[in-house]
């Protein structure tokens, strides 16, 4: 079963950042259970193709954390990362990121 987690605040970075961001899914994740793995995906909030990179995914206690980069000025992203936890259960988290120039 899946459930989902949304973020609470629209995070913003400009398009030549590349910044660390952190889905926290501490509130959602009973005790004992910990995250396996995760992956992220994303893309613009109209539907379109998105041009985020995200990378270098890890896992830190019940948060999972992500480097974005890239993205188009103006644009607002929704990021979803999904948590694969040891107990089989999965969670999705999606947050909002808009990207500015400088």
């Amino acid at each position: 079963m899946a459930c989902s987690v949304v973020a609470k605040e629209l995070l913003v970075k400009e398009v030549g950042e590349t910044l660390i961001f952190t889905m926290d899914f501490t509130d959602r994740i009973g005790s004992g259970v910990t995250i396996s793995s995760a992956t992220a995906d994303s893309h613009t909030t109209g539907g379109d193709t998105s041009d985020l990179d995200i990378s270098n995914i890890q896992i830190s206690g019940k948060k999972v954390l992500m480097l974005i980069s890239g993205g188009t000025d103006a644009v607002q992203y929704l990021v979803e990362v999904t948590a694969n936890l040891s107990n089989s259960e999965i969670l999705i988290g999606a947050g909002m990121l808009r990207v500015l120039e400088a």
